[in-house]
């Protein structure tokens, strides 16, 4: 059995209000492609399909028009299951209709876990079973926040969805399935690991979101040949047999992500059930390519002056002053404006100032009229902290969660 793997599609995004409506048929178009000439018997789509709970009707028909042309082409079995940013119902609703295209959703957990069990067949031939496990909310782990610390609530969380894979792992051991037939699980969630894979990041390993707790790839019975993942944007492989695995997203969904090659697995099982995991880059040309140019202001005018892109490229700039000076936009958008292919799309200019200043009657009372780096780097100077340590290490840092923040609409809490 072939098995194609791929996640995070989030289709609908608008990426600082730009569509990423073309960028996304680019790679379905190739996906047809790649499924078609590599003859994949499943394809398995983990989690975070749409953007959002209520995509644009043009995403959720393009969604719609590549699963008719896959059927038209291909008729491989096909799972997709629900994601932290995909709303059930959205997923759900197409799901009788689409089975007849031997697609099976599994937008949200169902009250009997048997039904996540899904037997992958080429003709009336049995060549695998997948347990279609999708992002677990609250109440698919009987699990309830009221009276919990956060500690405690971690761990419920993260025995809650243990229990989960292993109730599956329970069942399939009683339905006598041949040895050498393959079993899949999925997920939508975080999974620690080790990896010597260069991509692994350290700022995706502390984030997870509502329940995506932090689960040890030991939560995986081993009766699973395969864990297919998703919920991370970086492809990589974990677990000491390798097997489990995120194929990351397939196009650049924020600037942290902008030097990840990205990538879809594609999974070979022979018939003794060993299996080869190739790992298939999405080509460049599908999606815009995204840049940062970060420093003080020469060194980022310096940087975009030298920068001469060969497509369209999508930019922002964070610039950390020593002094005040009003004509760092002016200067930059000048450098912009004789640039071809290149457009900023989003600006950080934060002043760094050595003054010691206890006078309340310079302040700016209203909080909000600061920029979240200014308040950041106020607190900083006043707490005492290192002008090297704020600008090697501090700022770096609060950018990325900052940009994670924007990624979630928390910004405001």
């Amino acid at each position: 059995m072939k098995i194609l793997h791929t996640a995070d599609w989030h289709l609908g995004q608008r990426f600082h209000d730009k569509d990423r409506f073309e960028e996304h048929q680019s790679f379905l178009d190739w996906l047809l492609e790649v499924i078609v000439q590599e003859n994949i018997d499943l394809l398995i789509v983990a989690g975070d399909i749409f953007d959002s709970g209520t995509p644009p009707s043009k995403s959720i028909e393009q969604y719609h028009t590549f699963l008719g042309n896959l059927f038209e082409r291909q008729k491989c079995e096909v799972v997709i299951i629900g994601g932290n940013h995909d709303a059930p119902h959205t997923l759900s609703a197409s799901k009788d209709v689409l089975k007849h295209l031997k697609v099976h959703i599994v937008g949200a957990a169902p009250n009997q876990i048997e039904e996540e069990i899904i037997e992958v067949k080429n003709g009336q031939e049995l060549i695998g079973v997948v347990c279609a496990v999708p992002f677990l909310r609250d109440k698919d782990i009987h699990y309830s926040k009221v009276n919990f610390a956060q500690e405690a609530r971690e761990t419920c969380i993260v025995e809650g969805i243990v229990k989960h894979y292993q109730d599956l792992a329970n069942i399939l051991s009683t339905r006598n399935y041949p040895h050498q037939l393959p079993i899949i699980a999925t997920g939508h969630l975080f999974v620690q690991g080790y990896s010597n894979e260069e991509y692994i990041q350290e700022a995706e390993k502390k984030i997870y979101m509502g329940n995506l707790g932090s689960v040890s790839v030991d939560a995986f019975p081993e009766i699973f040949d395969y864990v297919a993942l998703g919920h991370l944007h970086r492809s990589q492989l974990l677990g000491k047999r390798k097997n489990i695995a995120y194929a990351g997203s397939p196009i650049p969904l924020s600037f942290s992500e902008r030097s990840y090659a990205k990538s879809l697995n594609i999974v070979h099982f022979k018939g003794d059930k060993s299996l080869f995991i190739e790992r298939l880059e999405v080509p460049s040309f599908i999606y815009k390519n995204l840049v940062r140019f970060e420093g003080s202001f020469e060194e980022v005018k310096r940087d975009i002056e030298n920068y001469y892109p060969d497509k369209i490229t999508w930019a922002e700039y964070r610039i950390l002053l020593e002094n005040p000076y009003p004509y760092v936009k002016e200067e930059i958008e000048a450098i912009i404006a004789q640039k071809e292919n290149l457009e900023i799309l989003r600006t950080s200019i934060v002043l760094r100032s050595d003054k010691k200043d206890d006078n309340n009657d310079e302040a700016i009372n209203n909080i909000k009229e600061l920029a979240p780096e200014d308040v950041f780097l106020s607190k900083c100077q006043k707490d005492g902290v290192p002008d090297e340590e704020i600008r090697t290490h501090l700022m770096p840092l609060f950018w990325q969660v900052l940009e994670e923040l924007e990624e979630t609409g928390n910004t405001n809490q």
